[in-house]
């Protein structure tokens, strides 16, 4: 069954009689404020009927506006001593997959005490949180099923009651922790002397503080009994349960080697200040959570397990500070932790004494659409442009004029339930924080990139910059769209599809009054966002191992304008004047011609049978006396400018070389075109021509190649198309900023000495006595045998064009 999203602009929560907002018998309910829309506007919220089920009457299933789907869940709803969960209906978490990732919109909102209806009433302490978990265990069928108060829905009791004093009792069986699970916990009460003892400083007595811990609720090492005290008389003793974490604040710490980390000082609770409920006031926050699979090689298997929360700490500038920790397993904890790889996903949260609103609404779904993907942010060269592990020692410093280039690419699991996106209509959006000092080539407010899909097509995508975002001063953003939707295979479901695309950018000039002539400022941003109807995933960057879903670097003010890059040109080109090589005299006989002695397709000559120079003279010289005619270009200053093929480049702006051959034709000895009365070549040759071109070093047995093709005429080849143009009079592309590339120096071979994208021939000999070492060959052959023709010079007109377009 498929069930298509729907994403409208319209109040999020089912009708206020739904969710009611206390237990008294006060007749108010509320609703809650919209989460943050997705990366592409929407709403954001993906509907989840087919695939989850809620546990527990504390629970209060949020419908979109129509009513239709569920969209969201108030795990608890603020009433003492609630506890509710949502889970997926079956394993939907497969460790065994290379990366899953689930994207959720929480709230945790503040209830109110009702001792009657008192106007501007004091919001109560909040208590106690909520939990994001995973089990390999059978879920809880009911909420009797599940702890109330301190538990956040997956510990233990916080106490173990009657125990006598003296004696340390040991750690009895609670069958109420959640089974075979691991669990991120957000939890909102500082149950102090129970099971946060390890997550507060000694001496704490604040009990609405917060914190965020990773921990296992099934595992021995993650508990240990405190200290007896007694509640209401001295023959009533408890002794208190305490969470183990790693370093934790107090003496106690868990010693086992499974990860639990944990954060405290941080910010997870909308706060109201009046009994009207104020939206504007709700504080939503994202988690992600991902896992990617260790690699074939690693022995012990397993791999990370990421989560990442926003809006509860934030930088010295007031900006978002992401709280992001990495989790690594192998397959052995695995299997001690879970049992097995095949996990289901859930919800959970609880009230005590205290009590709040615990609320979500799915951004991804696990399964739904198993995506992933990799930023990096490089210099125009591909060198690095962040500062990272690898590099910190020596980091690299962006500066006014820098070219920098955004690299993406987006990956599709073909045994995903849904294509991404549903809607045969809806393309891919992906939004990109950039820095305020980065601006598009030119300044232009757009940019048209291209973009590589699975099946190796291109299409392109168009990339706007968005007004400034005044809460985080540092960046703008960039929002791509057009960018063509994954669809699942008809016949397959294993493999992973992929699509690329880079974005280009510039450092514009730096105000010193922003940062200082010379000063060097850090910045950090966060990762790429690739959204669809059906998901949302968050782009990762492998260079930053602590938080990989940023990127992190360093501008330094070297106090000058921006100066915007500037156009290739096409500086000089070469005459090609082709000889018979087969003759010592290097003249083409008329009856060679007459005798189709060079009218072998060069097209059908394998590029590896050209693989130096040596190799030329045999390959023009054999099968059945059947020549080819060559021309020579070389750089060397000795010889005239024309011999030499020179654009001026700019990696900042692609370019396409386009040339046309006009039919050869009697000229005379200057190499002007005999005409008629009408102005036509008066003695054209009876056929075509097709000249192709090869690259070398030059010199005995140097490496030489043919170009590789673009859209050229070599369109009957299926492989290894070479650079070839017909003298029909259209344009063909000979060469562009891509292949020019490929044809760079490198050791001992290419003719491409260029170093800014260009192309250019020159070795850097400036003497002008050396050997050229770069070295163009034009082999010309005819469609086919001539009957007659006459005695004299032919020559054709090459237009050479150079056209240029950004470098996406």
């Amino acid at each position: 069954m498929t069930i298509l999203p729907q994403h409208v602009h319209a109040a999020w929560m089912a009708p206020i009689s739904e969710v009611p907002w206390s237990t008294s018998s006060v007749p108010y309910t509320g609703m809650f404020g919209d989460p943050p829309t997705l990366a592409d506007g929407s709403p954001g919220f993906i509907p989840y009927d087919a695939y989850f089920h809620k546990v527990g009457p504390n629970s209060v299933l949020i419908k979109s506006p129509d009513g239709t789907h569920n969209a969201g869940l108030a795990v608890t709803t603020a009433g003492q001593n609630e506890v509710g969960a949502l889970w997926s209906n079956s394993p939907v978490f497969n460790l065994d997959k290379q990366h899953l990732s689930v994207s959720m919109a929480m709230l945790i909102k503040q209830g109110f005490n009702y001792s009657g209806y008192i106007p501007g009433a004091t919001p109560a302490d909040p208590g106690d949180g909520m939990a994001f978990a995973l089990t390999g265990s059978s879920i809880p069928t009911d909420s009797s099923k599940m702890n109330t108060g301190a538990s956040v829905g997956v510990w233990r009791k916080e106490e173990i009651s009657g125990a006598k004093f003296g004696s340390t009792p040991t750690l009895p069986a609670d069958t109420n922790q959640l089974k075979k699970s691991a669990v991120i916990t957000f939890d909102t009460y500082a149950n102090l002397n129970t099971l946060d003892y390890n997550a507060y400083p000694s001496g704490s007595t604040a009990t609405n503080a917060s914190y965020v811990g990773f921990n296992y609720p099934d595992q021995a090492g993650t508990y240990t009994v405190g200290a007896d005290h007694y509640r209401t008389d001295t023959s009533n003793w408890y002794w208190p349960v305490h969470l183990m974490y790693d370093a934790g604040t107090q003496t106690n710490s868990s010693t086992t080697t499974l990860p639990r980390p944990f954060n405290t000082g941080v910010s997870l609770l909308s706060k109201s200040s009046t009994l009207n409920n104020n939206y504007s006031l709700d504080k939503w926050h994202i988690l992600d959570v991902t896992w990617d699979h260790a690699l074939a090689s690693d022995p012990a298997g397993g791999g990370t397990l990421t989560y990442r929360l926003t809006g509860v700490q934030t930088n010295a500038d007031g900006s978002d500070k992401p709280l992001v920790r990495r989790i690594r397993w192998t397959d052995a904890q695995i299997n001690t932790i879970f049992g097995t790889h095949q996990l289901s996903v859930g919800f959970t949260g609880s009230t005590g004494s205290q009590f709040e609103a615990n609320v979500f609404a799915f951004r991804s779904l696990p399964g739904w659409v198993n995506a992933g993907g990799y930023t990096s942010l490089t210099k125009k060269d591909d060198s690095p442009a962040e500062i990272t592990p690898a590099n910190a020692a020596n980091p690299p410093v962006l500066k006014t004029n820098d070219q920098l280039k955004y690299n993406f690419t987006v990956t599709f699991d073909n045994d995903s339930l849904h294509n991404w996106s549903d809607d045969p209509q809806s393309a891919l959006t992906a939004v990109v924080p950039i820095n305020k000092y980065f601006v598009f080539p030119n300044k232009n407010s757009s940019e048209s990139i291209d973009v590589t899909y699975p099946d190796g097509t291109t299409g392109t995508a168009d990339a706007t910059i968005l007004p400034k975002d005044s809460t985080h001063p540092d960046n703008r953003y960039v929002k791509v769209t057009g960018i063509n939707s994954f669809k699942l295979p008809s016949t397959s479901t294993s493999g992973t599809q992929k699509l690329t695309f880079n974005m280009r950018v510039d450092v514009d000039q730096i105000p010193t009054s922003e940062i200082a002539a010379g000063a060097t400022k850090e910045f950090t941003d966060d990762t790429a966002t690739v959204s669809g109807d059906t998901a949302q995933i968050h782009l990762e960057n492998q260079a930053q191992t602590t938080n990989p879903y940023s990127i992190h670097y360093q501008i330094q003010n070297n106090n000058l304008p921006y100066n915007p890059p500037a156009d290739p040109t096409l500086d000089s080109v070469p005459s090609l004047t082709f000889v018979a090589i087969n003759t010592d005299a290097q003249i083409i006989n008329v009856s060679d011609l007459i005798n189709g002695t060079y009218t072998r397709s060069v097209k059908d000559q394998s590029p590896k049978k050209v693989a130096t120079t040596n190799d030329l003279n045999p390959l023009l010289t054999a099968d059945n006396n059947q020549y080819f005619l060559l021309a020579t270009a070389n750089y060397n200053k000795a010889v005239p400018t024309n011999s030499l093929l020179q654009i001026t480049g700019n990696n900042a702006k692609q370019w396409d070389l386009q040339l046309s051959l006009s039919n050869f034709a009697l000229s005379d000895s200057t190499g002007k075109v005999i005409t008629d009365s009408n102005g036509d070549p008066q003695t054209p040759l009876p056929q075509r021509s097709t000249i192709a071109f090869i690259s070398t070093t030059g010199g005995s047995n140097s490496p030489a190649n043919y170009w590789p093709g673009t859209n050229l005429a070599s369109s009957t080849e299926t492989s290894s198309p070479k650079a070839m143009v017909k003298d029909d009079g259209s344009g063909y592309i000979l060469m562009n900023a891509q292949s020019a590339a490929s044809l760079k120096y490198s050791g001992s071979f290419g003719s491409n000495f260029s170093t800014d994208g260009g192309f250019t021939m020159e070795s850097g000999d400036t003497s002008g006595t050396s050997n050229p070492t770069g070295t163009i060959y034009s082999i010309l052959g005819f469609d086919g045998k001539m009957p007659t023709v006459k005695v004299g010079h032919y020559t054709s007109t090459a237009t050479w064009t150079l056209s240029t377009t950004p470098t996406s």
